[in-house]
């Protein structure tokens, strides 16, 4: 397995590839994806749109880079594509897909989801319904360069800005860890005490805007008083929620903005009500290092054995934070990897599991982590 430069690919050096993983640029041609199943017609392409370019060993760069899986890798996955357009219930038409997957699939289920923003905790119920909550969930949220809608996903000749692709791993070589990206916990604590979706109405029986507010020391105070979008640095302090079987923190709920009238505050994720929250705070340069601190909390996971590739995740509400840095996260995950060759995307979430954690949620502000144990 390698990292391949899809911007000029050498496809005469393949050997016969089964997977394909992408990372690209809104710029992506699908005109690539036909090219090269021309020449390869069994290789299965599975790829996400990105915010503004993709971590390498070599720095952050736009284009297209994927991971190859060749047939020597021993790496079998399987993926569907399910189109959300028009789909009234979004749990119930992922968990009926997966049936298809439920009666030949033994033991514990691998998944990686790339799912549409919005979405990510009813696909994440669909699975649970369809695998009786056994299936270990991971993936992204595909980014664009804006914040704006059109983020996509596709798989193989078919690309998606309303829909999912899922991918099983059939391989016990994938070993996957979530963290939060460079937040400490603050003494400003609380229970939600009303709640809808991604929407807190109020925290501690008070309107949520003016809790955030005085967490936050009134630094949004212009934005949450005119009921507005609040700016990027909001993201350095995001809400976390707390999880009695979480040993390593909880997950992270990114405030992006706030309703003047209810004075209620709107997430990226679900906090539910009745939930334990906590304010956290992280800083550019906190931020920049945690992708180090990460990567190498993952590889103690693997202690002893040889990690072949890797893929990395990273929150792009953190990237737009950094942005003028992110050459340096490359530089920082490279150190901590070492020769083990890497490529990452920039995601508007992330999903997964904590460490030694046994249930799969949505978050933000997180890095997530797949190591690729050699045969």
């Amino acid at each position: 397995m390698r990292i391949v430069n899809l911007n000029r690919p050498d496809l005469d050096a393949w050997r016969a590839p089964v997977t394909l993983i992408v990372y690209t640029t809104q710029a992506f041609s699908q005109e690539l994806v036909c090219s090269v199943r021309s020449r390869f017609p069994d290789l299965n392409i599975i790829g996400i749109s990105s915010f503004h370019g993709m971590l390498l060993a070599d720095g952050f760069k736009r284009g297209s880079y994927g991971v190859l899986f060749e047939r020597e890798d021993g790496i079998v996955s399987r993926s569907m594509a399910i189109d959300f357009n028009g789909v009234a219930n979004v749990r119930e038409t992922v968990s009926n897909a997966m049936q298809e997957w439920v009666n030949d699939t033994q033991g514990v289920p691998l998944l990686f989801i790339h799912s549409p923003q919005g979405l990510e905790e009813r696909i994440i119920e669909g699975i649970n319904d369809a695998f009786s909550g056994t299936a270990q969930i991971f993936g992204a949220t595909p980014a664009n360069d804006s914040f704006l809608p059109n983020a996509f996903c596709f798989l193989n000749e078919t690309c998606l800005t309303s829909g999912v692709v899922i991918t099983q791993l059939f391989e016990e070589r994938i070993v996957c860890t979530i963290t939060c990206g460079g937040y400490l916990p603050t003494l400003k604590k609380g229970i939600v005490t009303s709640a809808q979706g991604r929407v807190i109405r109020t925290i501690n029986d008070r309107p949520a805007a003016d809790v955030y507010n005085e967490w936050t020391d009134g630094m949004f105070e212009a934005y949450i008083h005119r009921g507005c979008v609040l700016p990027r640095s909001a993201g350095l302090y995001p809400i976390c929620r707390e999880y009695e079987d979480a040993r390593n923190g909880g997950w992270l709920s990114h405030v992006y903005s706030a309703d003047r009238q209810e004075k209620a505050i709107h997430l990226y994720s679900e906090v539910p009500q009745g939930s334990h929250i906590q304010l956290m705070r992280g800083t550019e340069s906190s931020i920049v290092t945690h992708v180090s601190t990460a990567i190498k909390k993952a590889l103690a996971q693997v202690e002893n054995k040889r990690v072949a590739a890797a893929l990395i995740m990273y929150c792009a509400g953190c990237g737009s934070i950094i942005s003028d840095s992110m050459n340096l996260v490359c530089e920082q995950a490279a150190q901590a990897f070492g020769d083990i060759p890497f490529l990452g995307c920039m995601t508007y979430g992330e999903q997964g599991c904590l460490f030694q954690e046994k249930h799969y949620y949505h978050g933000n502000m997180m890095i997530e982590i797949v190591l690729i144990l050699a045969r």
